[in-house]
């Protein structure tokens, strides 16, 4: 229970961290035009008419739920877990040909939480869940990138796990995946992650590999 008391306030502060970060991140002044091409001009003179290339197919999206499937393998023992994770993305979207002075600024990000089961066929422990906050990055900048395809990205999760006959503690999952497709739609990802647990955690240290759909209604 103590345990349990503990990421339940590791969350709390992540999710207060997350909301000031994006409550007090500057936002681009964005002309509002039905065109490609702005054009700014001093009234009174005659100056030539330079166009501003303006992106289009950019994505943002907020809370928008989805649907995990995908399985653990445990490194020590070759013992398999299969199970899925309800998934809320607070936030996810896509910045394709942007010019902006912030130059750590990414092409894709995506903020979420999710609630994870999975079932193994060990009698000692059966099955495990966990409650995870987590974000990922794209490698690619926003300057950079065109497409809303096959982007590859980083990411970490960090949350509570509770083990039948283990109990219950920190846990963090670091993980590399790739963005199939960014829609305005739908949002599709394919990643590979490293559970590491305070419960049992050289037994089970486990690889994961999963998949995941988003669906932004």
């Amino acid at each position: 229970m103590r345990n349990m008391k503990k990421s339940a306030i590791v969350l709390i502060f992540l999710v207060y961290t997350v909301s000031m970060a994006m409550a007090l991140e500057p936002r681009e002044h964005e002309p509002n035009a039905d065109s490609d091409t702005v054009a700014a001009e001093i009234p009174g003179e005659e100056s030539e008419i330079e166009p501003v290339y303006l992106p289009e197919g950019n994505i943002e999206n907020p809370m928008s739920p989805g649907f995990q499937g995908g399985g653990y393998y445990l490194l020590n023992s070759g013992d398999m877990y299969f199970g899925g994770e309800m998934v809320f993305d607070i936030f996810y979207g896509l910045q394709r040909s942007k010019r902006s002075d912030r130059t750590l600024e990414r092409a894709r990000s995506e903020v979420f939480i999710s609630v994870g089961f999975y079932y193994g066929d060990r009698p000692d422990a059966e099955y495990f869940f966990h409650y995870l906050m987590g974000f990922n990055i794209s490698f690619e900048s926003s300057a950079n990138i065109s497409r809303n395809f096959l982007v590859p990205y980083m990411g970490v999760s960090v949350g509570g796990i509770t083990i039948k006959d283990r109990g219950s503690a920190f846990v963090t999952i670091p993980t590399m995946g790739i963005n199939i497709i960014s829609m305005k739609a739908i949002s599709l990802n394919v990643e590979g992650g490293l559970l590491c647990s305070l419960v049992g955690f050289d037994e089970f240290l486990a690889v994961k590999a999963s998949a995941t759909l988003v669906i932004a209604l």
